[in-house]
């Protein structure tokens, strides 16, 4: 019997892979290896997954196979290049099809569906794209209460204003203090939407403010806040299956709801500021795909935002430049924000503008057209504009992408409205907006 040509995955998502390969390749012969006893690989290390798929390689060659094809993105991703320096037979990975989708696609938009460790490697980066342009408390739960107004804003953030099932965000926060009191309370209801994919939640928050000066003109604070909520994760699978039956396909609308929390703290002294925080503190499973070679449920995010506020002489001008870093603690993704805002004092209220940088620490490799690798680091700029009129706020920003090769053609557009509620003496010398 001639040679055949080995094909292993995970799992049985491979078996769509060898299906086409018999259909193109009539005459050869097939042995297909399902590692069901190690599925999934999501969630193993990147060591796990190269022993794995060494020994799986290793089990074909006994085999007699001529060929390897790796029917697996995350196999592909952690353990292709340590294959072929140790294995003479030829290998073939299937992750590389990016590169053909993103040459040939019409529309200039591709969809990506991997795992938790596809998407670590370097081959891949994404990141949270928030970059926020009134509300601290959003980011940071320490800052509810901060302000001497209560304040309520309703945020809406999203991409490609024209197409239907596009990202989209919509926040609505409410925070103030209790009284004359140090403690401040706060809630955040929204809803993320991204595809068939839907989170809606709720989050509630306490906060305590802790003064240090001898008097509340100088401002001297350290403050703490906890919020707790519930987040309900939806895939919308029902029309999947128009095409005919799939073994990985519900065909339903799957939904679990689970509960986290976000810890944050900031200290103020004067004009300078530092934030900290971690956002979803707790493991979500959300709806779990482990038995289809799925995992991921540690959404968890570290972030860290200092700066301070310049003013001329006249206190009608003032500048405003931070640095906000964030590390994401699953896909050990990095980035820094270099932001700078500029207000304007005005007998109605105030005006201001401001421009984010975004950069990423981590690299990303692809294919150019002449097939040479390079690397790119993931950046945004975010230009940004507000308004304060009286008790009423209006903020706008844009935030677009600046790489060579990207994944989507249309930037993010986030609208913020408000209203600042029950405002009392300014209490702090200080002409910091977000305390005013």
């Amino acid at each position: 019997m001639d040679k055949a040509i080995g094909v292993f995955d995970s799992g049985i998502g491979g078996l769509s892979i060898l299906n086409s390969l018999v259909e193109k390749l009539p005459y050869e012969n097939f042995i297909y290896l399902s590692d069901n006893k190690n599925c999934p690989y999501g969630n193993k290390s990147q060591e796990q997954i190269i022993n794995f798929s060494l020994k799986n390689s290793k089990k074909l060659i006994e085999l007699n196979c001529k060929m390897i094809i790796v029917a697996c993105n995350t196999a592909t991703t952690n353990s292709i290049d340590l294959l072929r320096e140790k294995i003479d037979i030829p290998i073939i990975g299937i992750e590389p099809g990016i590169r053909p989708a993103i040459l040939n696609t019409k529309s200039k938009n591709i969809g990506i569906l991997a795992t938790e460790k596809t998407l670590e490697s370097k081959l891949f980066n994404s990141t949270s794209k928030n970059n926020l342009t009134d509300n601290y408390y959003l980011l940071y739960p320490s800052m509810a209460g901060v302000s001497n107004c209560t304040k309520v804003r309703f945020t809406g953030r999203k991409q490609w204003m024209d197409q239907d099932l596009s990202p989209n965000l919509q926040t609505v926060s409410v925070n103030g203090r209790v009284g004359d009191s140090k403690s401040a309370l706060g809630a955040i209801a929204f809803k993320d939407e991204n595809g068939y994919h839907s989170q809606t939640g709720a989050y509630f928050t306490y906060a305590h403010h802790i003064m240090f000066s001898r008097s509340e003109l100088d401002i001297d604070m350290l403050s703490f806040g906890l919020s707790a909520g519930l987040i309900q994760y939806k895939l919308d699978e029902s029309t999947f299956l128009a095409g005919g039956f799939d073994p990985l396909i519900s065909g339903i609308e799957q939904s679990a709801t689970d509960f986290n929390l976000d810890f944050g703290f900031s200290y103020q002294y004067l004009d300078f500021y530092a934030h900290a925080a971690i956002k979803n503190l707790l493991n979500n499973d959300g709806i779990n795909f482990n038995e289809q070679g799925l995992s991921y449920n540690n959404l968890r995010t570290y972030l860290f935002t200092t700066g301070y506020l310049f003013s001329d002489n006249s206190q009608t001008w003032n500048y405003e430049p931070s640095i906000m870093f964030a590390h994401k603690d699953a896909t050990k993704e990095t980035f820094l924000d270099l932001n700078l805002k500029v207000y304007r004092e005005m007998d109605f209220g105030r005006l201001w503008a401001g421009l984010s940088y975004r950069n990423s620490f981590d690299g990303a490799e692809y294919l150019d057209s002449e097939d040479q690798i390079k690397t790119q680091k993931l950046t945004y700029i975010t230009p940004m504009l507000g308004l304060e009129f009286n008790s009423f706020v209006f903020a706008y920003s844009f935030a677009y992408q600046s790489n060579s090769i990207v994944f989507d053609n249309g930037g993010y557009h986030q609208i913020t409205l408000g209203f600042n509620l029950g405002c009392r003496k300014a209490r702090y010398n200080c002409n910091c907006p977000w305390l005013k």
